[in-house]
C-alpha cells in the first residue's frame, strides 16, 4: 500500500509539465493527499484525494478564483477518468549523464503474477514475471530523441512518447482497476475560501515534487529488495 501511495505521488510530479497549471492543496484536510489542478487556459480542474483509510477520490470539472474563494463545479468524472487506466511516469538523470540502459518497471492493482508488454518498432519486450522489470539498451531506439512505443498491461493500451532518451533512466507503468479502486466526485458545487499562498504555481510544485524525488526513488528501492 505505501508503494501504490509513493507511486501516485511521482505520476503528480512527472505529469504536471503545463506551464499553465495551477495546484492547490488543502491545508485543512485529514487526507494523506488532497490536490487540485487547475488548468488556467480551459477553467477546468482535477482532484485527487487519498484518505486516511487509502480510499482513492477523483473529481474533474470548472472552477472560477477570485481573491479570496475558489469555486468548483464537478461534473461526471466516473465516465471520464475510467477511459485512461494506464499511468506512467518518467525519471531522469542530471544533464551530460551517460545511461545507455532503460528500466521499465510495471506494477498493477490486486493481480499476480506481473502481466505487461513493452512494444517498439514491431518488436515486444516482456517483463521479468517475477518482479516486472525489463531492462533495455537505449540502441533500439535509433538515436531518436522523442520516440513512440506501446504498452499493454491487463489488456489496457496506452501510447507513450518518450523524451530525452539521453537522460532517460527508467519509466514506470501502472495499471489501475478504477472500478474497484476510486470512488468519484461527481455533479455538485463546492466552494473554498482561501487565502494569499495557498495556491501555487507549476514550478513551485515541481520544486517541491524535486525535493522529495530522491527519497521517494530510495523508497522504491527498498520495497523491490523487500519483496
Amino acid at each position: 500500500m505505501t508503494r501504490n501511495i509513493l507511486i501516485v505521488i511521482l505520476i503528480w510530479c512527472s505529469n504536471m509539465y503545463c506551464q499553465d497549471t495551477l495546484v492547490y492543496t488543502n491545508p485543512n484536510s485529514k487526507a494523506i493527499q488532497d490536490q487540485y489542478l487547475l488548468f488556467t487556459k480551459t477553467n477546468t480542474f482535477e482532484h485527487y484525494v487519498i484518505n486516511n483509510k487509502l480510499e482513492n477520490w477523483f473529481g474533474i470539472g470548472e472552477y472560477k478564483l477570485s481573491d479570496n474563494t475558489l469555486d468548483l463545479k464537478f461534473g461526471d468524472s466516473d465516465r471520464f477518468k475510467k477511459t485512461n487506466l494506464v499511468e506512467h511516469v518518467t525519471v531522469y538523470d542530471l544533464p551530460n549523464s551517460k545511461n545507455d540502459t532503460l528500466i521499465v518497471r510495471f506494477y498493477k492493482e490486486n493481480t499476480i503474477p506481473i502481466d505487461g508488454l513493452f512494444k517498439f518498432n514491431k518488436k515486444t519486450y516482456e517483463p521479468d514475471v517475477e518482479k516486472g522489470v525489463i531492462r533495455i539498451s537505449k540502441s533500439i531506439f535509433n538515436n531518436t530523441e522523442n520516440p513512440k512505443i506501446e504498452v499493454y498491461i491487463n489488456n489496457q493500451y496506452k501510447e507513450i512518447q518518450l523524451k530525452n532518451m539521453k537522460i532517460l533512466r527508467a519509466l514506470y507503468l501502472r495499471h489501475y482497476d478504477y472500478s474497484k479502486t476510486y470512488h468519484f466526485e461527481s455533479n455538485f458545487e463546492k466552494k473554498i475560501p482561501i487565502k494569499k499562498g495557498d495556491i501555487i504555481t507549476h514550478s513551485e510544485y515541481l520544486k517541491e515534487c524535486n525535493l522529495n524525488l530522491n527519497s521517494l526513488m530510495k523508497s522504491f528501492q527498498v520495497l523491490d529488495k523487500q519483496n
